[in-house]
């Protein structure tokens, strides 16, 4: 009985160890705010779907009250106008206590940002997103949660530019952080 219950939790911990591979890699080195790679590329229709996956290089401690700042994970501009006027993406952090990343729907709208806890995801966890772009708000979903939040404008076709990870806030990454993102 022994054999198998660890077994078990080795083929657990093998799959969990292999969640995050594929998709694109991005990397956001220590001291910096931008993922790499970023390429310049526009968005159309009104869903945008994803998948993502953070290995233990998610986990820092700022010993700081950034220490709950939201980093941005993916998501679009919006509207017509630079992201910091008009965007929708998904944002997360690591929290310290629950020993989890905290998802986050976040939105810039007319220039003010706004943010609103969507749920948890552990490290090598795997999981989807989608943001779909309606008449006057953002309908965010993840792991079975829906979530409205306020759209700053109601163009039917707006020009829209994909969003990349991004770390901060004020502060920097602590270390060399990677999320490996399907789309």
């Amino acid at each position: 009985m022994k054999f198998i219950v660890f077994a078990g939790f080795f083929l657990a911990s093998v799959f969990d160890l292999y969640a995050c591979q594929g998709g694109q890699e991005f990397t956001i080195q220590k001291g910096s705010h931008k993922s790499k790679p970023r390429k310049f590329a526009f968005v159309s229709g009104k869903t945008f779907k994803f998948s993502a996956c953070f290995d233990s290089s998610a986990k820092y401690n700022l010993g700081n009250v950034n220490q709950f700042d939201t980093n941005k994970l993916f998501g679009h501009s919006d509207c017509t106008a630079l992201h910091t006027k008009h965007s929708a993406r998904f944002g997360w952090l690591w929290n310290t206590e629950k020993q989890k990343i905290d998802i986050m729907a976040f939105v810039h709208a007319n220039s003010q940002f706004s943010y609103e806890y969507m749920g948890e995801m552990g490290i090598n966890e795997k999981a989807d997103f989608k943001i779909q772009t309606l008449d006057n708000h953002y309908q965010f979903e993840f792991k079975g949660k829906s979530l409205k939040m306020a759209r700053g404008c109601s163009q039917k076709n707006p020009i829209r530019y994909k969003l990349y990870p991004y770390f901060g806030g004020n502060e920097t990454a602590p270390h060399k952080i990677q999320i490996n993102i399907w789309d």
